[in-house]
């Protein structure tokens, strides 16, 4: 079953690294990590995918946020300190990642880099969908991050439950 990995900003810049975990009784198992490669500059996420510039050539990233390296992931164990997608306030900012299947698995958990660019924001400006028909997008929830002095940085993020 083909799934399908939506984002969508329309007030801050956030920055992510994806890491898609599903969890069973005992164990776990990654089915696919992302650390959105490398760039010398910044580029177009469609410049990036023809390049061949995001770890995972099999799937389908798209989207009209762009790939750079001004803020890289630092502060948490799997911050890869590459490049990342930045999605700026302006409203119909996404990026999209297709192909993710997730047949027999159950449980799932993503989790991923969120960069916060000022203090007030709790990260609730970012929409994480997912969808199964290709067409129908599902929100997950994001857990609220903390605001104030010193929280405009890197965070470790996990969304479960509605996961397909």
């Amino acid at each position: 079953m083909k799934k399908t990995l939506y984002l969508y900003v329309p007030k801050c810049m956030l920055l992510m690294i994806l890491n898609i975990i599903s969890f069973a009784v005992v164990a776990q198992t990654t089915i696919l990590t992302e650390t959105m490669g490398t760039v010398t500059a910044t580029t177009t996420i469609a410049a990036h995918e023809t390049a061949n510039g995001f770890d995972n050539d099999s799937y389908t990233m798209s989207g009209t946020g762009d790939v750079r390296n001004t803020t890289v992931s630092t502060g948490y164990a799997s911050a890869s300190g590459l490049a990342n997608i930045f999605l700026t306030n302006t409203v119909g900012r996404y990026f999209l990642i297709e192909g993710i299947n997730t047949t027999g698995y159950s449980n799932l958990k993503l989790s991923f880099g969120l960069h916060k660019s000022t203090t007030a924001s709790n990260g609730s400006e970012l929409v994480f969908e997912v969808r199964t028909d290709g067409a129908t997008y599902t929100p997950v929830s994001i857990p609220a991050l903390p605001t104030g002095t010193g929280t405009a940085t890197w965070h470790y993020v996990s969304v479960s439950g509605v996961i397909p």
